[in-house]
C-alpha cells in the first residue's frame, strides 16, 4: 500500500523489498559501505535479477535527524536499496521512497518546539533509577501501542508503551483520559511531569500531559518494524 505525500503515492522499502522477492525469488540484494567520513556514511546498494543489474546510492549524516542520532547508517542503506528498486522499476508514481521524503520534509519543517522540549526531556533508558514520587520533567520515545481502559472507579486511562530512540529499552507510561488522537506507531513522543509510583512492587509512570513532536512512523517502520 502506497503513502500519499502531498498528493504524490510513495511505497515505503519494506512494501517494496516484499514485491520484489515475491516476483524474483531468485533475485540478490547487497549493500556496500563506500565511505563513513566526519559522520557521512555513503551506502551502495546492488540489486540483481533476471539478468540485469541496478544500483542506487545514499548517504546520511549520523545526527541529523533524531533516527540519524542513533542509526545514520542503516538508514542510508534503506534509502540505497529503495533508490536501486526504484531504478528496477518498483517505485509506485515517485523515485523517492517513502523514507527519504519523510527524512526529508522532517528536515525542512520548522523545528522551534524541539529545542525547549528535548532539553528538558529524559530518554526512556534513564528513567530505571528513578524512586516514587520523583517527578520527571519529560520522558521521550517511539510509540509502540496506545490502549485505552478503566480504573475501578470508572476513570479513563490510556497505557502507552514505547521504546527508547535506540529501540533498546521499553516502558509503558499511563495517562489520565482517552487515547491522545491521531496517534501512529513510530511517532516520536513526549510525556511531560511524569509522576512515579509503584504497583505490585513495579514502577509506574503517570504523565500529566503528552505531545507529538515527529511524525517518523515511516522511518520507524523501517528501522525497527520491518522483522
Amino acid at each position: 500500500m502506497s503513502v500519499n505525500i502531498h498528493g504524490k503515492a510513495y511505497l515505503t522499502v519494506a512494501e517494496r523489498l516484499g514485491l520484489v522477492h515475491k516476483e524474483h525469488p531468485k533475485c540478490s540484494i547487497t549493500t556496500e559501505l563506500l565511505s563513513n567520513i566526519n559522520g557521512v556514511s555513503v551506502i551502495k546498494a546492488t540489486v540483481k535479477f533476471d539478468d540485469r543489474v541496478f544500483t542506487g546510492h545514499a548517504s546520511e549524516k549520523e545526527g541529523s535527524t533524531m533516527i540519524n542520532k542513533t542509526s545514520a547508517m542503516e538508514n542510508a542503506e534503506t534509502s540505497a536499496i529503495g533508490r536501486a528498486l526504484a531504478s528496477a522499476g518498483y517505485a509506485g508514481s515517485e523515485f523517492a521512497s517513502a523514507d527519504e521524503v519523510a527524512n526529508a520534509l522532517k528536515q525542512q519543517a520548522e523545528p522551534a518546539k524541539l529545542p525547549p522540549i528535548t532539553n528538558a526531556v529524559s530518554n526512556i533508558e534513564q528513567v530505571s533509577s528513578a524512586k516514587p514520587n520523583d517527578v520527571i520533567p519529560g520522558i521521550m520515545g517511539l510509540l509502540q501501542t496506545a490502549k485505552e481502559r478503566q480504573t475501578k472507579t470508572g476513570k479513563d486511562v490510556t497505557d502507552y508503551l514505547c521504546t527508547s530512540m535506540d529501540g533498546n529499552h521499553k516502558t509503558t507510561i499511563s495517562r489520565w483520559g482517552k487515547c491522545h488522537e491521531g496517534l501512529k506507531q513510530g511517532q516520536v513522543v513526549v510525556f511531560k511531569n511524569v509522576k512515579v509510583g509503584t504497583y505490585q512492587n513495579k514502577p509506574t509512570f503517570t504523565a500529566q500531559e503528552m505531545e507529538v513532536v515527529g511524525h517518523t512512523e515511516m522511518e520507524a517502520d523501517e528501522r525497527d518494524f520491518q522483522g
